[in-house]
């Protein structure tokens, strides 16, 4: 029985001894490879429990430069492999010799490995027969110059063409929608308020102050007077010392005193009164019709009166009516007007400033720079000298200065609410004023 324990004790022990012992293997991929080829060295171990890695063992090999080295990984209950990338920059015979690998309770020595580095064969070693060229086929591009040359003449041409008109132009016709005039304005609401009938509703004193507003707003736009904060007796002498004199004017005296007698004496009229007022009413405008035409046509506003004769003579029609949005700006100060004939010609003028300020604000960007251009450089072949490159760097970033224009909501090619007539005068462009 003693003999059987000891038996089976010594073969455990054995066994245990066997399990414990610890292997280590490497290899290359081939024994040969090129001067700056790569390849790999594989590490298989039964146990990553190294005192010391392994890797120190190549490390110190001065014809080996080590690229990678990757971590350990498991194959098996019992292995682990590890891969280490390296190249060679010599030729010759390497070798890896021995080197101890040290475990905590044992220490291996690798087996020695064999390597072979050749030079990469030289080309040139077998010259080949020189060969003459051979044109190839390529796509001829030529037109593709051509037309880009073309554009690029063509948008040069065409700024140069719209500034060499500068500022000499003739304005596009415009057709003005003249407003209703007074009389007709007053004949279409002496016909709502017969319509409307307040009289019949209690409403008479509604009914004659709608009555005299109508009339008053007639008198204060067709006779020119201040007849909206007159009193009625204010109103008829101003209008007894019109020549010729009014037509109808005692009756129309008579519409008003039986309006303040209504308003302010609460007098009762008969109905047929109310009526009959509108009718006298209608027929005092109707009569007088002429003699507002007379009047508007003497109280337009030209260039002649609103500027003076001599400052009007600037102008290509100085007894045109000016427009109101012009009357409505006009101001006592003057400033110069500077406007462009022939590319490089200036005419100057003398006109209120904020026509001036609203003739710049309208021009373009390139405009604006051949005024300024032409300004600053007296003399004529400056101008034409400065503008000659200026033609070609505009037309080539014409698109970009587009953009630009767009972004800061302007316009290239652009004049100004005043041009130039044949005759070196100051025409309106109205169509700037809309």
């Amino acid at each position: 029985m003693l003999k059987r324990i000891r038996f089976f004790l010594g073969l455990f022990i054995f066994t245990e001894v066997l399990s414990a012992q610890s292997e280590f293997q490497q290899k290359l991929d081939t024994s040969a490879m090129l001067i700056g080829d790569q390849q790999w060295i594989h590490q298989t171990s039964s146990s990553v429990d190294f005192t010391q890695d392994p890797l120190s063992g190549l490390d110190t090999l001065s014809w080996m430069e080590i690229l990678e080295v990757q971590a350990w990984s498991k194959i098996n209950d019992q292995k682990y492999v590890r891969k280490i990338r390296f190249t060679v920059f010599d030729s010759g015979t390497f070798q890896i010799l021995p080197f101890p690998i040290y475990y905590p309770k044992d220490t291996l020595t690798s087996q020695p490995l064999s390597l072979k580095v050749f030079f990469v064969q030289d080309s040139t070693e077998s010259l080949r027969p020189i060969k003459d060229i051979i044109a190839t086929d390529k796509e001829d591009q030529l037109y593709l110059y051509a037309l880009f040359g073309i554009i690029l003449l063509g948008i040069m041409l065409f700024i140069l063409y719209k500034l060499f008109k500068s500022d000499e132009r003739i304005p596009e016709p415009v057709v003005f929608k003249t407003g209703a005039s007074a009389d007709q304005i007053a004949l279409s609401e002496l016909n709502k308020l017969l319509q409307e009938k307040y009289w019949q509703r209690g409403q008479i004193k509604r009914h004659y102050d709608e009555l005299t507003r109508i009339l008053r707003s007639y008198l204060s736009d067709g006779f020119f007077i201040p007849a909206k904060e007159s009193t009625t007796s204010e109103i008829v002498q101003i209008l007894e010392a019109f020549e010729p004199s009014l037509q109808q004017l005692e009756q129309f005296e008579k519409i008003f005193q039986m309006a303040d007698l209504v308003k302010f004496g609460n007098h009762q009229p008969e109905i047929q009164v109310h009526s009959d007022l509108i009718s006298l009413s209608e027929h005092f405008v109707k009569s007088n019709s002429l003699f507002i035409q007379d009047l508007q046509e003497k109280n337009k506003i030209t260039y002649a009166k609103i500027l003076g004769t001599e400052t009007a003579a600037q102008f290509e029609f100085p007894n045109e009516v000016v427009p109101l949005p012009l009357v409505q700006s006009y101001t006592s100060g003057y400033s110069e007007l500077t406007l462009i004939s022939r590319l490089i010609r200036i005419q100057k003028f003398e006109i209120p400033i904020d026509w001036v300020k609203w003739h710049q604000s309208k021009l373009g960007l390139l405009n604006r720079w051949h005024a300024g251009f032409v300004l600053k450089n007296n003399q004529w072949y400056q101008t034409v000298f400065i503008w000659i490159p200026a033609f070609m760097v505009i037309s080539i970033f014409f698109p970009i200065l587009l953009l630009v224009s767009l972004f800061n909501k302007t316009t290239l090619l652009s004049g100004g609410i005043f041009t130039l007539s044949k005759n070196k005068k100051i025409l309106l462009d109205h169509s700037k004023l809309r």
